[in-house]
Parts: C-alpha cells; sequence; structure tokens
C-alpha cells in the first residue's frame, strides 16, 4: 500500500514542478516584453528631429505582457498638424515586443492671450476604445482644442490631460481659469472626470458633472485676510470623496486671531465646510 501511494504522489509533484517552471518561464517573457519595448523604442525616439527630450519606463508584471509609460517633449513651435502627426507617429511605433498596454504623454508649446509660454500635453493609449486616447484621427482636434484653450486665458502657464483628468496651472487667480476649463470640458469631456487648476491663490478641484461654482466661494475667505497676505496653503475641492465643496485653508501664524476668527464665522455663515488652520 505504501509503494503505490509513494507512485500517486509523484505525477502530481512532477506537474506541480511544470506548472511552476511554466509560470517562472512566462513571467521571463512578459519581463522580457516591456523591457524589449521599452529599449526599443527609446531607439527611436533617439532618432527623431522633432523630440528634444524623454522617459521611456518599462512596467514589468509577472503575469501579463507589462506596459510602458512613456514622456515625450516635442520641439517648440511646431504648428498644430505636425505635433498631431508626431503623436500619431509616436502611437503607431510598436517595436519587435508585444505589451499589453503603452502610455504616451506628449508634451508641446502653446501660447496663452498674452502670448506668454504655456507646458501642454496630451495623453495617448493605442488601441484604447476612448477616441480620445486612441482614434489618431481625434489628435489633432485635441491639439487644437488645448491651445484655443490656452490662447484665450491670461496668465495659463500649463494644461495638462491624462486617461481621466486634467489639470491647469495659472498665475493669476485660480478661479477664472476653473470656469474656463470647466467649459473646455463640457464642451468634449473626452473621458475626463476629474478637473483641477493650480492657481496663486489656491488649488481647486472638481468633478466633471459638477460646476465649479460652489468652490469659487473660498475668494470670501481669503478676502478677509490682511492687505497683501497670502494664505500658506488653500485647496477648495468638491471631487468624490467629499459629499459637498469644502475649502482647506492655512493661514500664516502672524495673522491675528481676529482675523482667524472672523474667516471661521464667515464659513459658518456662507454654509462653506471649512477647515481653518495656523501654521506652526
Amino acid at each position: 500500500m505504501t509503494g503505490r501511494h509513494r507512485r500517486h504522489r509523484r505525477p502530481a509533484a512532477f506537474a506541480l514542478a511544470g506548472a511552476l517552471m511554466s509560470a517562472v518561464a512566462l513571467g521571463a517573457c512578459a519581463t522580457d516584453s516591456a523591457d524589449s519595448f521599452a529599449e526599443d523604442y527609446t531607439a527611436y525616439l533617439r532618432g527623431r528631429s522633432d523630440v528634444t527630450s524623454f522617459r521611456v519606463h518599462p512596467n514589468n508584471a509577472v503575469l501579463s505582457r507589462g506596459s510602458v509609460d512613456t514622456v515625450v517633449s516635442l520641439r517648440a513651435g511646431l504648428p498644430d498638424e505636425d505635433v498631431a502627426r508626431a503623436a500619431r507617429e509616436l502611437a503607431a511605433h510598436r517595436g519587435g515586443a508585444v505589451i499589453d498596454e503603452h502610455r504616451i504623454r506628449v508634451e508641446f508649446s502653446a501660447r496663452d492671450s498674452s502670448g506668454g509660454p504655456v507646458a501642454a500635453e496630451i495623453y495617448l493609449v493605442p488601441g484604447s476604445d476612448n477616441p480620445r486616447l486612441g482614434d489618431p484621427a481625434r489628435y489633432l482636434d485635441w491639439v487644437r482644442r488645448t491651445r484655443q484653450f490656452t490662447a484665450s486665458n491670461p496668465g495659463v502657464t500649463a494644461v495638462r490631460a491624462w486617461r481621466t483628468a486634467i489639470a491647469a496651472e495659472s498665475s493669476r487667480d485660480a478661479y477664472p481659469l476653473a470656469e474656463s476649463l470647466d467649459r473646455f470640458v463640457a464642451d468634449d469631456s473626452g473621458g475626463i472626470r476629474e478637473l483641477s487648476v493650480t492657481g496663486s491663490d489656491c488649488v481647486l478641484q472638481w468633478d466633471a458633472e459638477d460646476a465649479p461654482a460652489e468652490l469659487g466661494r473660498y475668494r470670501d475667505l481669503l478676502a478677509l485676510l490682511p492687505a497683501g497676505t497670502s494664505p500658506v496653503h488653500c485647496r477648495a475641492t468638491s471631487q468624490r470623496p467629499e459629499p459637498a465643496a469644502a475649502v482647506y485653508l492655512t493661514v500664516s501664524r502672524t495673522t491675528p486671531d481676529t482675523v482667524v476668527e472672523s474667516i471661521r464665522a464667515r464659513a459658518a455663515e456662507i454654509g462653506l465646510p471649512a477647515q481653518i488652520a495656523v501654521a506652526a
């Protein structure tokens, strides 16, 4: 009986060993795929005269073919058509290895309404079901829309779109740019769900189905600070999981106690949930 039991266990042990060897081999292939793709793509980018800098990062996975994240900066001053053509070519290049997903951030130059420089960015995911990310025929439209947006706003310094989010930065107060960005996404969201603006006075964050108007009440609180005084930190958000617009404000430790109390009183008066802190 003992001998028969031993003979039954041996095939199971061999099967387990074979499965482990297969998993290891699959993991090695997956790792090789991401690394190989990244190596080939790096060589491809080095040969492009319209690329000024880039970063290519392979993401190895044990039981899949992995993914690659790429950031490409294009030469400043390229017209819309050239930026879009470069985006199409960057998305089309596959190399010899197969991976699960390639995510590409394409940085290009733009101008604000005063002619100041703006860092602009579109996001590509070749093969994505989202046309903004995966349809090469849509890239030109998003390049044009992005540049039209920046050219319509004074003080905007950056606008970057990702898979489900868009973020803009301004050297001026945040709220006017937030209203403009909300209209930009409302015209064609392209799957964007989270919006944010970082301005000289505050950071504003909201969801695409909301409006930034509720966030605009942060200005009532900042107006109570002494003239020429800026908050140490200001963030107004209505993004989930926040149930409603809320403000997180930190003021300088030199701010008079009476001013701090007046800010808290004003937040309560207008029904704005707010956490007011004094910097250490």
